[in-house]
């Protein structure tokens, strides 16, 4: 836990409830950690509130299909049971659904089909954020006591933590930023490799040393953009086009054995 706190702007793990609680600070959790934490373990509790948004709406059908005797309204019923298994790959069109109940409530009517539709989605979301926004609740109660839990949905990238100037700290975060150093890292140690081996100490002239080298070899090697920033992000490119690898250690690897093989066959020369 040390190590985590550490990395995130909470001298303890209770100024880090504490910043939540002051609203200086937001605990994000996937929905399946989520519902972990809380303590829900079968699936059909955590969309308990979909269902309820799906029921509250064929409740308004039956009663509308009545109130304007067309009965037809109620073969949208499995309409809106398919909408309410689908509701997390559309919840993008809830600004869209409120849009058209908006025309049709004010402005000019539309087919009833359409008002039914609109209403389902905008209904199953609104019951399905109510529910979730009490599991998330009780997650965080529980987040709060224990460590454990903390500890198991940080290491299995499930838990984010976002302060108060929208800086977000999590393990995915930390991963990505490790692998970045890390590829900087080789990129810097391919590059030594190859200046090394050119005998040049200039950035610049090693790429362009390259360039030469492999025309010479008769291997066609198109430009590579060069990144002012990173030059050495170029010259490994560059090298890895020419070696036709896609891996910065296979192309490490390669580049060692073949100035090792240059030396020995100087020395052997010599010799």
């Amino acid at each position: 836990m040390k190590e985590i706190l550490d990395s995130l702007p909470f001298n303890s793990y209770n100024d880090l409830f504490n910043a939540v609680k002051e609203g200086k600070a937001i605990i994000k959790l996937l929905r399946s950690d989520c519902s972990q934490i809380a303590g829900i373990r079968h699936p059909y509790f955590s969309t308990l509130g979909m269902y309820m948004g799906f029921l509250i709406t064929i409740i308004f059908l039956i009663f509308f299909s009545i109130k304007i005797s067309n009965y037809w309204l109620l073969l949208l019923i499995p309409v809106n049971f398919i909408l309410s298994m689908i509701i997390a790959y559309i919840r993008k069109l809830k600004i869209l659904a409120w849009c058209v109940l908006i025309i049709d409530l004010f402005i000019f009517k539309l087919p009833v089909f359409i008002f039914i539709i609109c209403l389902d989605i905008i209904c199953i979301q609104v019951f399905d954020n109510i529910w979730w926004n009490r599991i998330y609740k009780q997650a965080i109660i529980e987040l709060e006591h224990n460590e454990e839990a903390f500890l198991w949905s940080w290491h299995r990238c499930g838990l984010s933590i976002e302060d108060c100037y929208g800086n977000v700290y999590s393990k995915f975060n930390e991963i990505v930023k490790n692998e970045k150093n890390i590829t900087l890292d080789k990129y810097v140690e391919l590059s030594n490799i190859v200046m090394k081996g050119l005998n040049v100490e200039n950035i610049d002239e090693a790429i362009e040393k390259t360039y030469g080298f492999y025309k010479e070899q008769g291997i066609d090697v198109e430009r590579v953009e060069i990144d002012n920033q990173n030059k050495f992000k170029t010259l490994s490119e560059l090298v890895m086009l020419g070696l036709d690898t896609n891996s910065i250690d296979e192309a490490i690897q390669q580049t060692k054995e073949f100035y090792n093989n240059q030396e020995n066959k100087e020395e052997n020369q010599v010799n």
